[in-house]
């Protein structure tokens, strides 16, 4: 049984705070992996020291909840291609929050990329194909 290509409220809402979250985890592990590396100690146990390490793990649980709640609703092949912005706003933020060069090639890839997954995602299903019956 199919979910889904509807995209009303919940689900939008759904996969905007997935991408708040992803986004986030990333920033957080990014700077975590920063400072481990600034510190004395080996990097591995600088690594566990730091908050943004564990609010990175945190945020794992949070982040599959919310992955499961959306394909529950939607077809996959209409989820995945939607959470893939989170590639955009991560280079976007990685430039805002962290301060990151983006070169513009960089920009140009990810112009490509969101146009692609725009295109893959919204292509509408003008048939749907039920399994083969393999008779088990």
């Amino acid at each position: 049984m199919s979910a889904g290509n509807r995209l009303d409220r919940v689900t939008i809402l759904l996969f905007g705070l997935l991408l708040v979250i992803d986004v986030s985890a990333l920033v957080v592990e990014k700077l975590a992996s920063t400072h481990a590396v600034a510190a004395d100690a080996p990097f591995y146990v600088s690594l566990i020291k730091q908050p943004g390490t564990w609010i990175g793990v945190g945020l794992g649980p949070v982040q599959l909840w919310l992955w499961s709640k959306i394909i529950k609703r939607v077809d996959l092949s209409l989820a995945f291609p939607v959470s893939s912005f989170s590639f955009p706003v991560t280079v976007l933020s990685s430039q805002v929050l962290l301060g990151e060069h983006i070169g513009w090639k960089v920009w140009l890839a990810v112009a490509i990329i969101t146009t692609g997954v725009i295109l893959i995602g919204g292509e509408k299903d003008t048939e749907r194909v039920s399994p083969p019956n393999t008779g088990v």
